[in-house]
């Protein structure tokens, strides 16, 4: 039997086929084109993508995924479903045809600041209930936005995810979600409900938004037209979705309460498993229901390597890398925002990154902002320690950064924790382990993480050196707390 996964990822779109031993019998990327970045007349950034481009690219893949079988003398009909994983807080709309509406407002798309606050004060109780607070990268208040702003068009239309869209390429179904990409359109995960200030008061008929199922649940077959586009065979399953975030804790393994998990790629991601539902006052993180019936506690910065690529050229990287260890620790202290405004470890629209101290040259000063985003992670963990989440003292990691040995070393020394690096550190593996569960396992996850989840590679802290960055990291806090104090507040009207 073989299983499916689909990453619709921010920069490229990759399909990854494995069978009932975890073993990848094809994997197949399309880059896509440059993401449309730019600042509205309020300087906030937003980031919009032509979903068609996902659409496109995915096509050209499932093509080459369905010659690569054909080549291995394995049968098409072999597989056994397909799941499709995308950027959570991504929204689009679309009209009754099923036609596209607008861009995509991807999910680090900042413009909705207003319509987040406006929703926080209706939404209290919701809120409250929930364990988080909108701001402006949610689904929600973008949608908002997109009524206030369009309201000709979004009047005549839908609303839907990313991996909503693409199911819906390949089912004619485009009506079903799931509660991983829902969370942030403001689906209630207690009640598995929309709830009801989202009609009453913000004036979005719920009608509008797509039906909800559990992350891996039947949705439909794929369509003959798909068959004749892809040479997927008509018939084939699509379970309900899931975002890339956790599909991605899924390839590393992270399953059992109290396991972390972080994502590094353009922007880092870290969560841990609890038993129940924990909530944060401050609304800087919030909590995934789990497929498994525990909770996904956490949230997302946006610092990560997507600042390395801007400050310093893809192409350097890896020679970079090679020097930190010469420079570390550089007792220089940089918040390694690429953009303005953070989510995570703190919710601060107004931030920025900043460099402090005094760099010898372009590797010293590399060698911080890896250090800088090790700062960032343990900060994160440390926000989950005080709301109540207990952990292990390991970590799962998955993402592009993991190729990175000296930024795999230098956060086992920062965050005085074993790194755990899978196998297949994918997301669209995460997707096919999730096709596994409920097509060959009986719908068991954590039966179907254990046989196909194996891990690769460690890394152990560096006992000697605990100490200095315990005393860099301390240092490191306090400069934020001063910015956030005096210069990252709101700017008056004085009108």
């Amino acid at each position: 039997m073989l299983f499916c996964g689909i990453d619709i990822g921010t920069s490229s779109v990759k399909v990854i086929i494995i069978n009932e031993e975890g073993k990848i019998i094809s994997s197949e990327s399309q880059n896509l084109p440059k993401s449309n970045y730019f600042y509205n007349e309020e300087g906030f950034q937003c980031h919009e993508q032509n979903p068609f481009d996902w659409w496109i690219a995915l096509v050209t893949i499932l093509k080459k995924s369905m010659s690569n079988l054909e080549k291995q003398k394995l049968e098409t009909i072999e597989l056994s479903g397909i799941n499709i994983v995308g950027t959570s807080g991504t929204i689009m709309a679309i009209d009754h045809n099923n036609e596209l509406l607008t861009n995509a407002l991807m999910y680090n798309d900042g413009r909705a600041v207003k319509e987040a606050e406006e929703i926080n004060v209706c939404a209290e109780a919701h809120c409250n209930k929930l364990g988080y607070k909108f701001s402006a990268p949610f689904a929600l208040p973008k949608i908002l936005w997109l009524m206030h702003n369009h309201p000709k068009i979004t009047q005549k239309g839908k609303f839907i995810h990313c991996t909503d869209y693409i199911i819906g390429k390949m089912t004619d179904v485009y009506t079903k979600s799931d509660y991983s990409n829902s969370l942030k359109t403001g689906f209630d995960l207690v009640n598995l409900e929309w709830p009801e200030f989202i009609e009453e008061i913000l004036k979005i008929p719920i009608a509008n938004l797509p039906d909800v199922l559990k992350p891996g649940e039947y949705i439909a077959p794929v369509t003959e037209k798909i068959q004749i586009l892809t040479g997927i065979p008509k018939g084939i399953p699509i379970y309900a979705g899931i975002t890339d975030s956790s599909a991605g804790l899924i390839s590393s393994g992270a399953i059992n309460v109290g396991d972390l998990f972080t994502v590094l790629g353009t922007t880092i991601v870290s969560k841990v498993i609890t038993e129940n539902l924990i909530t944060d006052p401050k609304g800087r993180i919030y909590s995934h229901r789990f497929p498994t019936g525990t909770w996904l506690l956490g949230g997302a910065s946006n610092c990560g390597a997507g600042v390395l690529n801007e400050k310093f050229g893809r192409s350097n990287l890896s020679r970079l890398d090679s020097e930190v260890f010469k420079y570390s620790p550089t007792k220089a202290y940089i918040y390694p925002l690429a953009h303005q405004g953070e989510r995570f470890p703190f919710s601060n629209s107004y931030a920025n990154g900043f460099e402090v101290g005094t760099f010898k040259c372009k590797e010293h000063r590399y060698s911080a902002y890896i250090e800088g985003l090790c700062y960032v992670e343990r900060w994160m963990f440390d926000v989950l320690h005080d709301l109540g989440a207990k952990f292990k003292n390991s970590i799962f990691t998955v993402g592009g950064a993991t190729n990175s040995s000296t930024w795999m070393q230098l956060r086992a020394n920062i965050l005085n924790k074993e790194i755990l690096i899978p196998e297949i550190p994918e997301a669209a593996f995460g997707g096919a382990v999730i096709v596994a569960s409920s097509a060959y396992f009986k719908g068991d996850l954590n039966k179907a993480c254990k046989q196909l989840v194996k891990i690769k590679t460690k890394y152990s802290p560096n006992d000697s050196i605990i100490d200095i960055y315990n005393d860099e990291y301390s240092k490191f806090k306090d400069l934020i707390q001063e910015k956030v104090n005096t210069e990252w507040i709101q700017p008056r009207n004085d009108t």
